[in-house]
Parts: structure tokens; sequence; C-alpha cells
């Protein structure tokens, strides 16, 4: 590079040559370093803009986010609610068919207890003839020595009148168990189970039927092994229960010569087997599957209903046990098994 300065004073003109590499080569690096500056500058700037540009994107992100995280909110909240209402819709209907159940239920309990009852006043009717005849016998009896013990104390005979009016005692006090025993079974259980003892239930059963059992020429067996044997159970349901498969085994040996039925109660590890069998005819193979189904009867016209197998099915369940018809060499014997408490 030439450059040139004029001294008038001197009359020269003086020329000097400058060696322009290390100018060229700084403006090499100054063209650099100010490239190097805009693209760091425009980079800069690309990610300011672009940064700004994300924000803003971000931000509307962000938005419409919490606007359909409020509108999901909304709709979940109204969907809440919608729900709490069938639901407390469907809480009120349940509580509503509870209690329809439950009522049910108690009106159900009653009319069984009420049909139980009128199993019973049908059985008590069934027997009637008997149990006129044996209350009749004894008032005979006590009619007859009556008689006899006034004209002894007319002629003074102290000691046979004495007799009489001991006899007349005696049959009034078996016209008295006679009547405890029928009002006992005719009256309304209170369905409390306790434990029994079963020789005071059979006693009480076979008094009850023994009218029957002897105009029928019934002989009856009693066998409670061992003696003592309790159950847990109702007096007067466990009672009918009994009453209603002896009455059975009666109607199913009538026009037979030979009659026998036979009550065994069996210990058993906690339980108590109770059976009772007669030799009859014994239960058709196709009524096996029936015998136990309301208003099914084999029997004859007036002789009963067809509801003594049901309600004795349904009281030997509510003891917690369960009654069937048992395999037997001859007749029918149905067992039903409690829980032993002695």
């Amino acid at each position: 590079m030439k450059q040139s300065q004029l001294m008038p004073h001197a009359g020269w003109n003086v020329h000097i040559l400058s060696d322009t590499r290390e100018i060229q080569t700084r403006v090499l690096l100054g063209n650099i370093l100010v490239t190097l500056g805009l693209t760091i500058f425009y980079i800069m700037t690309l990610l300011l803009v672009q940064r700004k540009h994300r924000l803003a994107e971000l931000d509307r992100i962000e938005k419409e986010s919490k606007k359909a995280l409020r509108e999901a909110n909304e709709m979940l909240e109204s969907r809440v609610l919608d729900r709490t209402q069938q639901l407390t819709k469907t809480n009120e209907l349940l509580r509503q068919e509870i209690l329809d159940r439950q009522q049910t239920e108690v009106k159900l309990k009653r009319a069984r207890k009420e049909l139980i009852h009128a199993a019973k006043l049908a059985v008590l009717g069934q027997m009637s003839a008997g149990i006129n005849h044996e209350l009749n016998q004894p008032l005979a009896a006590i009619r007859s020595y009556a008689d006899n013990g006034k004209q002894f104390l007319e002629k003074g005979r102290m000691e046979e009148a004495m007799w009489n009016l001991e006899q007349i005692g005696e049959l009034t006090e078996r016209m008295a168990q006679i009547g405890f025993q029928l009002k006992l079974f005719s009256k309304k259980s209170s369905g409390q189970i306790v434990a029994v003892p079963l020789h005071g239930v059979i006693d009480g059963a076979l008094e009850i039927l023994n009218p029957s059992l002897k105009k029928a020429n019934i002989v009856t067996t009693i066998k409670v092994d061992p003696p003592e044997l309790e159950v847990r159970a109702n007096h007067v349901l466990l009672q009918q229960v009994l009453v209603n498969l002896i009455s059975n085994a009666m109607q199913a040996m009538e026009g037979q010569e030979a009659k026998l039925i036979k009550v065994e109660c069996t210990g058993e590890d906690g339980k108590v087997v109770i059976a009772v069998e007669d030799n009859g005819p014994g239960v058709a193979g196709e009524h096996r599957q029936d015998i136990f189904e309301p208003f099914f009867t084999t029997k004859k016209s007036g002789q009963g209903l067809g509801l003594g197998l049901t309600i004795s099915d349904r009281i030997v369940r509510d003891f917690g046990g369960q009654i069937r018809l048992a395999s037997s060499k001859g007749g029918a014997r149905f067992e039903f098994t409690l829980e032993r408490t002695k």
C-alpha cells in the first residue's frame, strides 16, 4: 500500500510503501469476529424468538389444559352429582325394599304361625271322636262311682264310699291331664328355642293321641337312649312334629290287623336322631319326591290337607335340623336330627 504526503516547504512529495499482509490479517480477523458476532446475535435472536414463541405456545397449551380440566371437572362434578342422585334414589329404593321384605317376613312368620296353629286344630278335629270317647268313659265311671258312693254313705259303709271317692279323684285327674295336654298342644307357641327333654315331649304327644291309638288298636314302642336325652328345640312345636308323624303313621296303617308304631331317639356326637317308624305299606316310589310339598297327600278326602309333613319340615329346619324319609325294611320311617344339649 502506497501512502503519499506532500512537503511544500521542502518541495518534496514523500511516498511510503507499507506491507498490507498484517492489515489483511487484521481485516480478515475483524471480518471473522464481526461475522461470528452477527451469527451469535442472529442465533440469540432466533433463540429468543423461538423461546418467546415456545412460551406463548406453552401459555396457550396451559390455558387450553386449564380450560379442558375445568370442563372435565365440571363434567365430572355433573356426573358425580347425577350418580349421587341415582345412588341416593337407589338407596332409598333398597331401604324401602328392605323394609317391605322385613314387613313381608313378619307377615310370613305370622302366617306360618297361623298355619301351624290351624294344622294343630285340624289334628285335634280329626282326633275329636277319639278324645270325646276318652273323656266320656271317665265321665260315665265318675257318675257310677258317685251314685255308688251316695248309696254307701246312706248305708253307713264309709270305707266303700271313700274308695269310690278316691276313684273319682283319680278319674278327674286323668281327665285334667288329657285337658292339659290338649290345651298345651292347641295354644300358640312363642317359638323360643330351649333345651327340651325328649321323654316329656314324646309322653305329651302320646297322651294327645292315646284315644285314637287305643281306638285303632295300635301298639306303640318308645326307645330313648340314653333316657335323659335333651335337644335344642321348642316344646310345643317339637310335640307337633311328633303328633304329625305319628298321625300320618296311624292313617297309613288303616285296614291292617297288626299295627305298630316305633318312636326311637338316639344320641350321636352332639346330635340326636329322632325316628318315627310304622309297619304300614310305606311310601310309593313315585311319591317320595313330593311328600314334603305343600298340599300333597295320598290320604282319603277329609283326612288332611297335605300340610303335616310340610309344616314339620319347616319346624325342624327352624331348629337347625332336617327331616327325611329314611330306608326301612317295611313301612315308612321318618328321621330328623336335632342338636343335643344333654
